[in-house]
């Protein structure tokens, strides 16, 4: 689904209201998945942030991964998710909050 999506924290750390608010990235695509490891005992969810335009078949990730995203609100137009991000040239992970803000084509559908 097409969002924009609204980094809540920095290095795991929440950030004021307004800083958040006045750094949207986007619009992209949402799309949840499950990347395995060395092993498919080891599956995790990954939430990714991509870029509606694609090169030869694939997008670019706009943010780095959410890895085992938990989804904390649910409205007509938002969803609010948290999880873990991988910082940058380190293997440490800190917790990070998305909000996405649903594009018009945003409706959201469940299977069952």
């Amino acid at each position: 689904m097409k969002a924009t999506i609204y980094q809540m924290r920095l290095d795991g750390a929440k950030l004021p209201d307004r800083e958040w608010q006045a750094a949207p990235v986007g619009p992209g695509r949402i799309t949840l998945g499950y990347m395995s490891g060395r092993s498919e005992l080891c599956a995790v969810r990954v939430l990714e942030f991509r870029s509606p335009q694609t090169t030869g078949g694939l997008s670019d990730s706009l943010l780095p991964p959410l890895f085992e995203p938990e989804l904390l609100l649910i409205t007509n137009t938002r969803l609010r998710f948290r999880g873990f991000q991988t910082v940058e040239g380190s293997r440490r992970a800190v917790v990070q909050e998305w909000l996405c803000e649903l594009g018009e084509d945003g409706e959201i559908r469940i299977n069952v």
